[in-house]
């Protein structure tokens, strides 16, 4: 909730230094100091005409530090000047600048008669009271948002940084006693809490050191009033900001939620395609080796039908060494018979010589 707090004591000393700046800058009376403030080579300033252009209604329906203020002079072009004063300083500065001259320019050209928009200079002029140092004390709009070439009003719209560290602030009685409120504002507002005591106290020193004394005299009442109507605007302000930032942290958490649940989700299902890939990569195993199993098959299938053609060779060889084994023995039979057969000639034949030979012996003892 500190953040909260913060942006709304931001706002409270925004809108109390708005009203101030509105009536201390503003004023018909106090906008010839003020051109002549932002422009003291111009020797003819107390003869000009001066208008102020309000842009609130177009813009904004609060106050605003800002002034814009249309010069006829007598001297040269037309001039339309806008004034700002900033605590705080970032890009988003430039756009408003160009949106607040850009609409000043529109309103000009509706409620001032003979205004020239193409006749008329343009200037933007930033009472800058922060504390940081800036980059640059000249800006133009084109600088950091180039442009076509029909927004000429805003293209190269001239902004110049008026701040205390760069010594540019007029040193005029208009623009040092803004400035002295402020010192006097900032030194209060870090003592106190935000109740009527504290403006009393505000109003006091202002008068003590003289500053807008005729304002607080004439309209202290009003300008208390106005500034305890911008407390309750910024205490209801600071009770929409707690209700909106419990709301935001209820979508922070839900959208947590979800966001934690898609996550859940999402490794779910990554586990689940990892879980995918396991399987396709098993049941492609599964298939390699139901084809190599196949083709162990088909080798088992060939290599049985080998051996069956190898046992029926075997058989044919088998069944040929018998009939071999036959024929042998019947050869083996026949030579035996032969044999047999040789031997009994062979012995008849020695019978025959026997008997030959005892016929020879009995012839010769004859």
């Amino acid at each position: 909730m500190e953040g909260v707090i913060i942006k709304t004591e931001n706002a409270l000393k925004q809108q109390t230094k708005d009203l101030v700046f509105s009536e201390g800058f503003s004023g018909e009376p106090k906008l010839p100091q003020v051109y002549h403030s932002l422009f003291p080579n111009d020797p003819d300033w107390e003869d000009h005409y001066y208008h102020k252009i309000d842009t609130s209604s177009e813009l904004v329906n609060t106050l605003r530090n800002d002034l814009s203020f249309f010069v006829r002079r007598q001297n040269g072009p037309d001039r339309l000047i806008g004034l700002e004063a900033q605590s705080t300083w970032d890009r988003k500065n430039l756009d408003r600048f160009g949106n607040y001259q850009f609409l000043s320019n529109a309103k000009a050209l509706k409620i001032l008669k003979d205004f020239k928009l193409m006749g008329v200079e343009n200037y933007v002029f930033v009472l800058y009271i922060g504390d940081e140092l800036l980059n640059k004390d000249y800006y133009t709009f084109e600088d950091e948002h180039p442009c076509p070439e029909r927004f000429l009003i805003t293209r190269r719209l001239p902004v110049t940084v008026m701040s205390r560290r760069n010594g540019k602030i007029p040193k005029t009685e208009v623009f040092t006693e803004y400035l002295e409120f402020c010192e006097i504002f900032k030194d209060v507002t870090s003592k106190y809490d935000r109740d009527q005591k504290a403006l009393e106290v505000l109003v006091e020193k202002c008068l003590e050191e003289g500053i807008y004394e005729d304002l607080f005299k004439e309209r202290r009442d009003e300008i208390i009033g106005g500034f305890m109507s911008i407390f309750s605007q910024v205490q209801e302000t600071e009770k929409l900001l707690r209700r909106n930032l419990n709301l935001e942290n209820v979508v922070k958490t839900r959208d947590k939620t979800i966001d934690e649940q898609k996550v859940t989700i999402e490794d779910r299902d990554k586990t689940i395609d990892e879980q995918k890939v396991t399987i396709e990569a098993k049941n492609k195993t599964i298939d390699e080796q139901k084809i190599t199993i196949e083709d162990q098959g088909k080798t088992i299938e060939a290599k049985d039908k080998t051996i069956d053609e190898q046992k029926i060779t075997i058989k044919d060889r088998d069944r040929k060494i018998d009939d071999l084994e036959l024929t042998v023995k019947n050869v083996q039979t026949k030579n035996e018979n032969l044999n047999n057969e040789v031997k009994t000639q062979k012995q008849t034949i020695n019978e025959l010589r026997e008997e030959i030979e005892k016929l020879k012996g009995h012839s010769d003892g004859k």
